[in-house]
């Protein structure tokens, strides 16, 4: 017997996925893509691990999707994801609507990005921004295939 999403415990149901930035990637007005969603799912989670800050850097998590209903939505707001030095604080949780909204819905290649605000002179040397999706499907294909 095929082992199937709903077969998995539920902390197994879930996939991660990150990106690691460096110096010229954190900077204010600076977007970048964390991932391309392989299937269609929820964003269960996020955070950020920010070192070498300076300033107050402020980062959006946004969706860009394209298609018949091909646009661009901010996911998390930036004034509400300010991370701290990871040295100091740890790994900053991500703000995200509440559970169960619909801004949390992902399409199979849409593209999740993180944009990046902030005060003047904001920036760090180097982050990592890790997302968790969880899978709306049992069987899932990755990009249709």
């Amino acid at each position: 017997m095929a082992i199937v999403n709903r077969t998995l415990d539920a902390s197994e149901q879930r996939k991660t996925f990150q990106v690691k930035l460096l110096a010229a990637e954190l900077v204010n007005g600076v977007s970048g893509i964390i991932c391309q969603v392989p299937f269609a799912s929820t964003l269960d989670a996020a955070s950020i691990a920010l070192y070498g800050i300076s300033g107050a850097p402020q980062f959006q998590i946004a969706v860009h999707r394209t298609g018949g209903a091909g646009a661009t939505y901010v996911l998390a707001v930036g004034t509400s994801n300010i991370p701290l030095a990871f040295g100091t604080s740890g790994a900053w949780q991500c703000v995200l609507p509440a559970s169960g909204s619909t801004l949390l819905l992902l399409n199979a290649g849409d593209n999740l990005l993180y944009l990046q605000g902030g005060g003047s002179g904001a920036a760090a040397v180097n982050a990592n921004i890790s997302v968790v999706l969880k899978p709306l499907q049992d069987v899932k294909t990755q990009f249709g295939v």
